[in-house]
């Protein structure tokens, strides 16, 4: 037999019955219902139930591992191909930002100058001599050219 206070009604964990109305009115501290921690609670055993059943199939364990470890070894290959990617790209815009300024130095000496300062390419740094013997001899006749007869830019 239900009536309409058996509808609302409920019960609280402490056994007392309380309406719908009555719940409403009080503070969350004085609410029956379960609070976050029975949720948390329900949650944990849930997982725990869940963690016994993973090992009762070993295999299956044994699968998700290996299948996590390909996982993450595919998103770090990635991860690599990104950086390597982005450094490539770094390079490029540099180098050619570079070439742009050495384009548009006023005299040839200047432009000589600044690409000795600023070398296009970071990689070509050795302890060895960077620049063989003919690139030398130019560079060189053109720095003692102090009229400018060697190169003109206009």
């Amino acid at each position: 037999m239900s009536t309409a206070t058996e509808k609302d009604t409920c019960l609280p964990q402490t056994g007392t019955d309380v309406s719908r109305a009555e719940m409403k009115s009080m503070s969350p501290q004085q609410n029956p219902e379960p609070g976050q921690a029975a949720l948390q609670s329900a949650l944990r055993s849930r997982q725990r139930a869940g963690h016994r059943e993973s090992l009762l199939d070993p295999e299956a364990e044994k699968h998700k591992r290996r299948q996590d470890a390909l996982v993450g070894q595919m998103k770090a290959a990635e991860a690599r191909s990104r950086v390597r990617l982005m450094r490539l790209r770094y390079q490029s815009m540099r180098s050619q930002e570079i070439k742009h300024l050495i384009s548009c130095q006023p005299t040839g000496q200047r432009a000589v100058r600044l690409e000795m300062l600023l070398p296009v390419k970071t990689e070509r740094f050795s302890p060895d001599d960077a620049l063989d013997k003919r690139e030398r001899r130019r560079i060189e006749e053109i720095l003692e050219d102090d009229r400018g007869l060697t190169i003109n830019r206009t």
